[in-house]
């Protein structure tokens, strides 16, 4: 069951129809590479009840707060000037509730003043399709040389909660 804890999330499923892959994680998926930051770690993993879409979902475990992340870059860049949102599914079978940021970068470095960050919180044993919108918002940080022309890094921090494991999968842009 799907439970929607910001105002900004509502319109998430009536942009499924229009949006576009980024990734869902398959074999067949254009590659980009996977990373860890500090104490966090990654994998793809196949056949599990997490993953929303086909077979394989990406299996996030995020540190302690604010000490450690995961990312998917392209060093060739994404051009999303055309989109005004970014949609992940996002599945936390803890029983933790999880505080985390979702973190858009137009370079391969945390820069402020280049990315953008939008806080979520999600319950124990939920499923969000949440959506990163890409303009003004009350939970998000806009950098003032952010360009979406030139996307090159998406990552997942943990903010103040303790640490926890969290399942990624259709990762997209749409209107």
């Amino acid at each position: 069951m799907k439970y929607l804890a910001f105002a900004l999330l509502l319109p998430a499923f009536s942009g499924l129809a229009s949006s576009t892959l980024v990734t869902s994680f398959e074999e067949s998926d254009p590659s980009y590479t996977l990373a860890v930051d500090n104490k966090a770690s990654q994998s793809i993993v196949e056949g599990i009840e997490y993953a929303t879409d086909q077979d394989r979902a990406w299996k996030v475990s995020l540190g302690p707060a604010w000490s450690g992340g995961v990312k998917i870059y392209n060093d060739k860049g994404w051009d999303w000037r055309k989109y005004g949102s970014l949609y992940l599914d996002v599945v936390n079978p803890s029983n933790k509730r999880a505080h985390f940021q979702v973190r858009v970068l137009s370079n391969f470095a945390w820069v402020e003043d280049s990315a953008m960050s939008c806080s979520f919180e999600l319950d124990p044993g939920t499923e969000l399709d949440l959506q990163v919108v890409f303009g003004k918002a009350s939970h998000c940080h806009h950098g003032k040389k952010f360009n979406r022309g030139r996307v090159m890094e998406l990552q997942l921090w943990t903010e103040r909660s303790a640490e926890v494991s969290l399942y990624v999968d259709n990762i997209r842009v749409g209107r």
